[in-house]
């Protein structure tokens, strides 16, 4: 039995410990601000404990084991499978949406509190549920992981315990949204009703103000990642003033074809090498089968070596400290814009689907030039032209 006085007061959650660079600097910068309030009595639950310990050596992680149905563990074997579909993304992404609706279906199905005590107790791991129950806040690190493009059951169980024991439940700025089914839209609204909410975006404002629950707006969490580590800007770091840096990945929630938006990207990156740039590709994600793998093989199309396309960096750190060598950066990726953006570095972000063009939208919020483009409306030649006289 844990000891109650050593429990943490205060527990962190998100969307972080599944590779994404983005959540692990919110999970930074959310860390740094509650200890402010509470000291060292902080845990991060977590569902990847060796790679949440890895980035973050001194803090105290918790493993975070969700508990499951059999029909649960089935779907998601099947989503794991199919993530792992290298030539086939738009027919992944279709049977991922057909699993979060039947996730969704099981969602409601065996959310009660009962439930999840059962079969929190029957797994190996129970100490998270404990640890939850005894502490003081539950805060909601900064992301966009409230939206059934992605299972909501994993992320979601740990604020339905909070509500449920009343535990009080506050976010740092959050992305709420898209839903597909109004079920899913229903229980996230349930568990922020009485909660202290923060969103980084006018969509997620809208669906707050639209479900009756008061929340306030401010930049996401990203901007701030000079400030709590000033030395990941590298003022005289840029090796070339002709390299641009390329992180692309067909993102969640697309509304264009893999194989249009691949041609729409080579077809930019033609024109740029056309005009003597060069191009490195970079990763904001540790899964190959993401940025690495779409950014390596846009690369071969446009006949560029496969090899100038960096592997993944583990820790959030090295991936935004190399950020600072390039002269411009053109992503797929939310907080590698972001991250650009406080950098210094002008940018072009590509977004399609109301998912990512919210996210870009939110991104753009500094004075470094920015641009956004989206591959259904915009045309390559058209985007070159508009970002060459900021990169020549």
């Amino acid at each position: 039995m844990l000891n109650k006085e050593n429990l943490p007061k205060c527990i962190l959650w998100g969307g972080y410990g599944a590779g994404n660079i983005g959540d692990d600097i919110t999970l930074a910068v959310a860390l740094y601000d509650m200890k402010s309030k509470f000291g060292d009595s902080i845990g991060i639950l977590s569902p990847n404990f060796l790679s949440t310990k890895y980035v973050f050596p001194d803090a105290r992680i918790i493993p975070y084991t969700i508990p499951t149905s059999s029909w649960y563990s089935i779907l998601r074997r099947i989503r794991q499978f199919i993530l792992k579909l290298e030539h086939l993304p738009i027919v992944s992404l279709k049977i991922q949406s057909i699993i979060n609706y039947l996730s969704s279906l099981l969602l409601q199905r065996f959310f009660s509190y009962d439930y999840i005590i059962t079969k929190t107790k029957r797994t190996d791991n129970a100490d998270w549920l404990y640890i939850l129950q005894n502490c003081q806040l539950l805060y909601l690190v900064g992301g966009g992981y409230l939206t059934d493009l992605f299972i909501l059951r994993p992320v979601v169980t740990p604020m339905l315990v909070a509500k449920l024991i009343n535990i009080p439940i506050s976010t740092a700025p959050i992305g709420i949204g898209p839903f597909h089914f109004k079920r899913n839209s229903d229980l996230v609204a349930s568990i922020l009703k009485d909660a202290k909410v923060v969103v980084r975006d006018k969509e997620s404002l809208q669906w707050c103000y639209k479900n009756n629950i008061f929340a306030s707006f401010r930049l996401d969490d990203g901007f701030r990642i000079i400030e709590i580590f000033p030395d990941l800007y590298k003022k005289e770091f840029k090796s070339d003033d002709k390299l641009i840096g390329v992180c692309i990945f067909y993102q969640h929630g697309s509304n264009i074809s893999y194989t249009k938006f691949k041609y729409w990207c080579c077809t930019l990156l033609k024109l740029l090498i056309k005009n003597g740039f060069k191009l490195e590709g970079f990763c904001f994600h540790t899964n190959p089968n993401l940025d690495f793998r779409t950014t390596r093989e846009i690369f071969l199309n446009i006949g560029l070596d496969p090899k100038l396309v960096l592997a993944p960096f583990i820790d959030f750190r090295q991936a935004i400290e190399q950020l600072n060598k390039y002269r411009f950066i053109i992503t797929t990726r939310f907080h590698a814009a972001i991250s650009a953006g406080v950098l210094g570095i002008p940018y072009l972000s590509i977004a399609s689907g109301s998912y990512y063009i919210t996210k870009m939208h939110a991104a753009m919020h500094n004075q470094t030039p920015c641009f956004l483009s989206n591959p259904l409306i915009d045309k390559p030649k058209d985007i070159f032209e508009k970002i060459l006289p900021i990169i020549s």
